[in-house]
């Protein structure tokens, strides 16, 4: 693993922000299509300089959601577009928990549950486990492509415009 201390940019080969203990403290890992990355700033901090980066905040991407899904805690944000297509991530937890793992809506290919929390089948081959209900990500993973399906609505809305 490559460990880094700038700013770490979603891109379209991200599939998880994970916090993670490492010999050197509490660090995130990024698990990409094709390589690992430890970085040392917080996963809600990339998230929120990758709204940035794309020409919004995470403050909007937030209340876009929250006003679609009529869902006030932990909504699945869209970070950014590729040609049209949202490229949206969800929260396990609250996004201001320490504990909050991030993870593409695209990245996820089963969930295996256990009790009081589940493993993430990646589409890379890779899994994770997280401290929350299978339910818990069906939700989030349900809600994620609701949100995808109206901002592709909303999308050709305009080009018909």
């Amino acid at each position: 693993m490559n460990s880094r201390s700038s700013p770490y940019i979603v891109s379209l080969k991200t599939l998880v922000l994970e916090p993670v203990m490492t010999d050197s403290g509490k660090m995130f890992r990024i698990i990409e299509m094709d390589k690992e990355l430890t970085y040392s700033l917080t996963p809600l901090h990339s998230i929120r300089n990758s709204c940035r980066h794309y020409g919004h905040s995470l403050e909007n991407a937030m209340e876009s959601s929250k006003k679609f899904l009529k869902k006030l805690h932990k909504p699945p944000i869209v970070v950014a577009f590729d040609y049209g297509n949202p490229i949206t991530f969800f929260p396990t937890l609250s996004p201001s928990a320490p504990d909050n793992v991030w993870i593409a809506l695209n990245a996820v290919l089963n969930i295996q549950p256990l009790k009081n929390a589940c493993i993430i089948h990646l589409i890379n081959g890779k899994k994770i486990k997280v401290n929350v209900s299978a339910t818990t990500i069906y939700r989030q993973v349900a809600l994620g492509n609701l949100l995808e399906k109206e901002r592709i609505r909303k999308y050709k809305e305009l080009s018909r415009s």
